[in-house]
């Protein structure tokens, strides 16, 4: 079960590092901020962009936000949608203070969107035909997600809180507003006089709630559900379900400390239609030494590093990977040999990062980290001196070191063992027969350089016998069909499918549904 690898790859660590979430030193030094920098970088903008380049709104509470780049000479984009000015040239839009652009009646209008010193127009076209009633799936069940209210420190809590239950994340539609519509008499609404209802009450805090201050009665949020109320707590069925969310831009860098970037988010439904849900969905960072993101989506750089904006909207998850490069003034990529694809991702990579390639490793280092991967152990003292003194060509006897060890029964043996503890391989799951049978097809399958998709499909399909047919062995282990699962996904797939058996994970893109088919077939 081989992969080719380049012998002495100065990029190898490299890749290795960014596979399992580190980064290379030159990115974690604390890069600070730069006034100067930063007058500079706005100066040098000679044009402007808007993303999207035009507006169509056709519902009465559609919320849009905008992107605006800035480009320097060299093509280089810059963020500056928290620095634009936006004004509409007609009163059928509205702009609020936080940025984003909402209709009010149909018509025309253009936005005249000022940066950096330099003016673009972006025409927007209204079109409300007629009253919409607020939609209880598509509207108000993500409000609650948005602040909080069915989160597991809240309601979302598996015994709920203050006697009031609602699904994890909203994740059930259906049984959130059955909690809240049926549950005592529906004491939570108002229907004569919405702004008495509970559901009002609380976050705005006119009456006493332990989950805290989360509107005002000023706020979209306020008016949306008070709305909904008004119209009499209705639940349609067949409202149309988000099938997927599109985040842009796909990936972000940022130079400096405190340089930014805005984040659109657009919900496809099973209708076909899409819409604007940035106002709406929930943001976070998978860390927050690197990168902040607000709850409106602007990313702002903290430190030198790599992060993902994490973004969720009923059930949709997205990773948007975020780099902070640091000052990199003057930077010119020097070209590296490349002597397999791996090499030419990892310099495209570094290119991008503006991070030169490391040196080489020297013939000891690289004799070190070779024998340890491929077969666990150090080289002796003779080992060393004689490959430090052998005068072949580096690239070469590099390679050959490389095919001895893979050659090698100390290769077999370490992998073996490997294989046997990922697989769960031990006397207190199976018998000792089955334990020997079991390993020994292990270490058959790599002596003999065994296809890894024939491995996996024979331990997968694997039935009979123990004995005859030593993978099935794996079925003994985890005898239960979730059970095999889990641990099938978390060694094949490199993801814990345990969390989704009760509820769906805040930002990964697998449900509790897809568990339970995964485990039935």
């Amino acid at each position: 079960m081989r992969s080719p690898q380049k012998p002495g790859s100065s990029c190898f660590t490299i890749l290795l590092s960014l596979a399992v979430g580190l980064v290379p030193s030159a990115m974690i030094a604390q890069e600070p901020t730069a006034p100067a920098a930063e007058t500079d970088a706005l100066a040098a903008i000679e044009r402007i962009d808007a993303f999207p380049a035009e507006l169509t709104l056709t519902a009465p509470r559609d919320s849009r936000r905008i992107i605006v780049w800035g480009f320097d000479a060299a093509g280089t984009r810059r963020d500056l949608s928290d620095q634009m000015q936006l004004t509409a040239t007609a009163d059928c839009v509205r702009i609020d203070q936080d940025g984003f652009i909402s209709p009010v009646s149909s018509g025309s209008a253009t936005l005249a969107v000022q940066a950096a010193g330099k003016s673009l127009e972006i025409p927007v076209t209204v079109a409300l035909t007629q009253a919409v009633p607020v939609d209880f799936i598509r509207e108000v069940n993500p409000l609650m997600g948005k602040v909080g209210c069915n989160q597991g420190t809240c309601h979302g809590a598996a015994a709920g809180k203050n006697g009031f239950k609602l699904s994890l994340r909203g994740y059930d539609p259906l049984y959130d507003y059955r909690a809240l519509v049926d549950d005592i008499s529906g004491r939570r609404f108002n229907r004569s006089d919405p702004a008495q209802s509970l559901m009002l009450l609380k976050p705005t805090q006119a009456v006493p709630h332990e989950g805290g201050f989360l509107f005002d009665e000023q706020s979209r949020s306020y008016r949306i559900i008070e709305q909904w109320i008004a119209e009499g707590c209705h639940y349609n069925a067949d409202s149309a379900r988000v099938t997927g969310i599109e985040v842009a831009p796909a990936s972000v860098m940022l130079q400096r400390r405190g340089d930014g970037q805005q984040l659109i988010v657009i919900a496809s439904y099973s209708d076909g239609s899409t819409r604007d849900v940035t106002r709406d969905a929930v943001f976070d960072t998978s860390n927050f030494e690197v990168c902040i993101v607000s709850k409106f989506g602007r990313i702002e750089a903290v430190r030198r590093g790599e992060a993902a904006a994490l973004v969720r909207y009923e059930g949709n998850y997205s990773a948007v990977p975020v780099s902070v490069l640091g000052n990199r003034d003057g930077f010119e990529w020097q070209p590296a040999p490349e002597y397999n694809f791996v090499d030419t991702q990892v310099n495209n990579r570094l290119q991008q990062l503006r991070i030169l390639p490391s040196g080489d490793a020297t013939d000891a280092e690289f004799l070190r980290r070779v024998y340890l991967d491929i077969i666990g152990v150090p080289p002796s003292v003779d080992q060393v001196q004689a490959f430090i003194a052998d005068q072949t060509d580096t690239r070469q006897k590099r390679a050959a070191v490389i095919e001895q060890l893979l050659s090698s029964s100390d290769y077999v043996e370490f992998w073996t063992l490997k294989w046997s503890d990922l697989l769960l391989a031990r006397r207190q799951s199976i018998t000792e027969r089955g334990v020997w049978a079991f390993r020994n097809w292990i270490r058959q399958s790599i002596a003999a350089d065994k296809p890894y998709n024939e491995f996996v499909r024979e331990l997968v399909t694997a039935n009979g016998s123990t004995l005859d047919n030593p993978p099935a062995n794996y079925f003994r282990i985890a005898r239960e069909p979730k059970v095999v699962m889990e641990n099938m996904t978390q060694v094949f797939l490199g993801t814990r499918f345990n969390c989704k058996q009760c509820h769906e994970h805040p930002f990964e893109r697998w449900t509790q549904p897809q568990y339970y088919e995964l485990a039935a077939w």
